[in-house]
């Protein structure tokens, strides 16, 4: 016999209402999450039914996709002007630990996550990130991972790296 005496949507759960969605792809064109904006605008229709109340647009900033923040700005202005729904939009980016962001790490060039500014958003791929870069990220911002099966590489250096410091 089934445990559950009913059986309920998620809307009608309410698990997400006032949810904040810190990852997500949404932003059209700019990588290989939705492509255009109509698509956007209905996914955004579809988390405000939800009940999501926040929603962190997070890009990929990579080799495999060079966006620049002032090109990713623009872009999230252009959803901003079409979104008139209640689900509020913030911009960051999701960084790859690559050669791309060794240049943007001297520029100083980062689009952070959170309100404060304080923390990035990163990925690896499937090699070790250098230690420099995690000693920047120690020193200067709060790393967020977004991939949690290359914790285990990032974790050994980042005990390295604080270890040393």
């Amino acid at each position: 016999m089934w445990p559950f005496k009913t059986v309920k949507s998620i809307k009608e759960s309410g698990m997400f209402d006032g949810f904040i969605d810190w990852h997500s792809h949404i932003l059209p064109g700019v990588d290989d999450g939705i492509k255009r904006m109509s698509d956007s605008l209905e996914v955004l229709r579809f988390y405000e039914d939800l009940g999501i109340r926040h929603v962190w647009l997070t890009p990929h900033i990579m080799e495999d996709y060079p966006n620049t923040t002032a090109e990713l700005r623009a872009r999230f202005e252009e959803l901003k002007k079409e979104w008139n729904g209640k689900v509020e939009l913030h911009l960051a980016a999701e960084n790859m630990l690559d050669t791309l962001f060794e240049e943007r790490l001297e520029a100083g060039d980062f689009l952070p996550i959170g309100e404060d500014g304080r923390h990035l958003l990163v990925e690896t791929s499937y090699y070790t990130p250098r230690s420099e870069w995690m000693n920047f990220l120690i020193r200067s911002r709060v790393p967020v991972t977004s991939r949690c099966l290359l914790i285990r590489s990032v974790t050994a250096i980042w005990m390295r790296v604080t270890i040393s410091v």
